[in-house]
């Protein structure tokens, strides 16, 4: 940005915001990621000094009123999901400045930012499993849980690595997935955005506590289908592969 004069302008976004209400405003958890993101984008950018949120608390009661639902918290005070994502972003971000991208691959974004340790804000352009890899980090998502290294994303849904260098950090969108231990009759971590839950299985597996069982005798093909908040996550059980959609 530029100012009149030529020089580096200085810039203040003062109003952003995304309404919750009902028919037509945005779904609480999307209204958190795209807080995130806007946050992200916006302060990557040179001059951007500060991004003023609209609004802290909702302006009334009524659901279906779009200007009653912008803040980060309902009327009544109760947070909203992009409350807790707000806190989480400022926590993982505190005394670190802006660094530059990352390119860690399989189609996600990262923006990368440094002070006592680094942390990494990143999201997928596609709806798949990621795993993320490249040294010690912790991966947590915008409400501060804690996530494997395998995890289900949606497109666009915001994740933070956090560890004392990131610059090696790789991510793998899963196409054909071969966990060895589900081939020879074990189990898999399945991590996705809202809790897993099952709607159907094929009959060589089981899965009880975020865990894909496989049965002792050999897979055979099927189809496991598991509903995950929003959206449903399909798995294809082959003899010896996972592709997971």
């Amino acid at each position: 940005a530029a100012s009149f004069s030529g020089k580096p302008g200085r810039v203040w976004l003062t109003e952003i915001g995304w309404p919750t209400h009902s028919g037509g405003g945005q779904p609480e958890t999307r209204q958190a990621e795209f807080l995130v993101r806007a946050y992200m984008d916006a302060l990557s950018v040179k001059g951007v000094e500060n991004v003023t949120w609209y609004d802290f608390i909702g302006d009334g009661e009524d659901e279906n009123e779009m200007e009653h639902n912008f803040g980060l918290l309902h009327r009544d005070l109760t947070p909203k999901p992009a409350y807790l994502a707000f806190r989480t972003m400022s926590e993982a971000l505190a005394g670190k400045e802006y660094a530059g991208a990352l390119q860690p691959g399989g189609g996600v974004t990262a923006y990368l930012w440094k002070g006592k340790g680094e942390t990494a804000c990143l999201w997928p352009g596609e709806n798949g499993f990621y795993t993320f890899e490249g040294g010690a980090f912790l991966l947590f998502n915008v409400y501060g849980d804690r996530l494997g290294r395998t995890v289900y994303l949606k497109a666009g849904q915001p994740v933070f690595a956090a560890g004392e260098r990131l610059g090696g950090l790789k991510v793998r969108k899963e196409g054909a997935f071969i966990p060895p231990s589900v081939v020879r009759g074990g189990s898999v971590k399945l991590t996705a955005p809202a809790a897993l839950v099952p709607k159907s299985l094929p009959e060589c597996c089981s899965f009880s506590d975020g865990f894909l069982r496989a049965g002792k005798g050999p897979l055979v093909p099927g189809r496991a289908v598991f509903s995950a908040g929003e959206s449903d996550v399909e798995i294809d059980i082959l003899p010896e592969t996972l592709i997971l959609r």
